[in-house]
């Protein structure tokens, strides 16, 4: 688990990505791999991916707080991303007038 901090640290998420993948096939409930993977997703901008593993974790250990706040942060960010500021435009009053 060292390498993978590692190679978080040294901003090589992919390698790390990799690493947890080849893991995890040998561990596949291991719970500080499955928290690894998310937090590379979150860090590769891949937030629905890492809510998946968020929901795995939860669905495994439901008492992890980590991945239920985590699982939350990231639906309310990526419900942020998605609103479209010129969508409610007030066409009748003119800030302006």
């Amino acid at each position: 688990m060292n390498t993978i901090k590692e190679l978080i640290d040294n901003q090589k998420y992919q390698e790390a990505y990799d690493l947890v993948e080849k893991e995890l096939i040998k561990k596949t409930d291991n719970l500080e791999l499955l928290c690894a993977k998310a937090d590379i997703l979150k860090k590769l901008n891949k937030f629905t991916d890492a809510i998946n593993i968020y929901i795995n974790i939860i669905e495994k250990f439901p008492e992890h707080k980590k991945a239920q706040v985590e699982k939350e942060l990231l639906h309310t960010v990526m419900l942020q991303d998605n609103k479209d500021i010129f969508a409610c435009t007030n066409l009748h009053n003119d800030p302006w007038a």
